[in-house]
């Protein structure tokens, strides 16, 4: 009977993030296929399943008492719906900026969304398995890396996005900016939970995204002259993003060595060489 109970559980939360990908592919479908009439009604439905039920089912999914409940939802529910509504918002930014995609691009990339979204549901369940019960579990650190790997997939789109928008270059390169911040505050909360690294408060983990934010304007603002691919531009930023996050993360498990600095470094360089050379 026990043994059947928890097969019951574990397929139940199986099905709930099936259903919140599912959800996603709906409305990103009508979004890109159901004419303008139905364009709010896309947008509608990815908003409502990226801040409504995606963090419902992600609390679904706790023991945590009803006392504690508000206190924890308070703490977390930024962290929560940050990446689903900015794969979301990548979604529809990428559908709009590039309407002569084929159907069968069109299809594939609404595919990948709904992947991506039930990978999302998968890690941040970790995550908050680790942050409820305040210790972590084997596949926490697998989970810490991989809210890094989806945060810069999850960022080339929406910044691809931003780049073709009809605003200047400083207006696209301030909305990369706030990205950054707002992907860097939650990589630092998830490193946070890491009992090997020290604490990091609310404060410091704020300084140092606006500093992850400005190094990702400085730079997308110091090549919006160049006349090059939108997405190249995006890779720029999100792989300079990375190599920031990489590099804290290190710097707080005193692990940071000149050879890994000159190799982020080199990381983006080549980035920067690859939009520099190949303008159109």
């Amino acid at each position: 009977m026990n043994t059947l109970k928890k097969f019951k559980i574990s397929f139940t939360k199986r099905h709930k993030y099936i259903l919140v990908s599912f959800l996603s592919f709906v409305g990103l479908s009508i979004y890109a296929f159901g004419g303008r009439g139905f364009t709010w009604l896309g947008i509608l439905i990815c908003l409502l399943t990226a801040l409504v039920v995606f963090p419902y089912i992600q609390y679904s999914n706790l023991t945590i008492n009803s006392m504690r409940l508000r206190h924890f939802v308070s703490e977390s529910y930024f962290m929560v719906i940050l990446l689903p509504f900015t794969l979301e918002l990548g979604g529809v930014f990428a559908l709009y900026s590039f309407p002569s995609l084929s159907l069968t691009a069109k299809i594939g990339g609404l595919l990948i969304i709904t992947t991506l979204m039930y990978l999302l549901s998968l890690v941040l369940n970790i995550i908050l398995v680790v942050f409820e019960k305040e210790e972590t579990i084997p596949l926490f650190r697998v989970a810490s890396t991989w809210i890094q790997i989806l945060a810069v997939i999850i960022a080339i789109p929406l910044f691809s996005g931003f780049f073709k928008l009809a605003y200047n270059g400083f207006v696209q390169s301030f909305l990369v900016g706030v990205l950054s911040v707002l992907f860097t505050i939650l990589f630092l909360w998830v490193v946070d939970l890491d009992p090997e690294i020290p604490p990091i408060n609310r404060g410091e983990r704020i300084i140092l995204s606006l500093i992850g934010g400005f190094v990702a304007f400085s730079l997308s603002l110091s090549v919006s002259f160049v006349s090059t691919e939108a997405f190249l531009r995006a890779l720029l930023c999100s792989s300079s993003m990375m190599s920031l996050q990489s590099y804290l993360h290190l710097h707080y498990k005193n692990l940071v060595t000149k050879k890994l600095v000159i190799e982020y470094a080199l990381i983006t360089l080549t980035f920067l060489f690859i939009v520099l050379v190949f303008n159109s």
